[in-house]
């Protein structure tokens, strides 16, 4: 709640989206919701990096803490960097939410940014791709597919039929 409230009473004051930008590090595991939060709130511009690197990479690189930038504000100073660009775009993209990249070729990237360092970055997304569309139907309840079918919903339907295809943000939530 702080983060959405934070960026609503930013976008009050100053409602230009173009003068702001949502920048959090992935120190307790919850930059992604953060970044979710301030969508809600009508920030649209994110500052990421290929596999959570930034901040004092080098402390990820190889486990030895050096002193950066300043006092560590976290107790292991491992944990450093951005929200990781891939998972952001696959939670983006799979919510709907139109963003302009080409999230294969950035997750191409990642793998690439892992073989460069000699090292697995901390992408969950490079690690286990996109979220299958179709689900793990070995996993599903038995009938499941046909109860669905007989509740109106198509074969391969992802979402209700009333929702629309595309997210919208609510107007009173856009710039003026």
């Amino acid at each position: 709640p702080d983060v959405y409230r934070y960026f609503s009473m930013i976008l009050d004051e100053m409602p230009d989206t173009r003068l702001h930008i949502a920048h959090f590090h992935e120190t307790k595991r919850v930059a992604s919701a953060s970044v979710l939060a301030a969508l809600q709130a009508g920030i649209v511009n994110f500052e990421a990096t290929l596999g959570g690197l930034g901040g004092q990479p080098a402390n990820f690189l190889d486990d030895c803490p050096t002193m950066g930038t300043g006092e560590y504000y976290y107790k292991d100073p491992r944990y450093v960097g951005l929200v990781t660009l891939e998972d952001t775009l696959v939670q983006i993209d799979e919510m709907g939410i139109e963003h302009g990249y080409d999230v294969d070729r950035i997750l191409w990237l990642g793998k690439q940014m892992e073989k460069t360092i000699g090292r697995r970055l901390r992408s969950e997304a490079i690690m286990n791709g996109r979220t299958l569309k179709e689900g793990h139907m070995e996993f599903a309840r038995p009938g499941l597919q046909k109860r669905k079918e007989e509740l109106g919903e198509e074969p391969g339907q992802k979402l209700p039929s009333e929702w629309g295809t595309k997210s919208v943000l609510p107007e009173k939530y856009r710039a003026k």
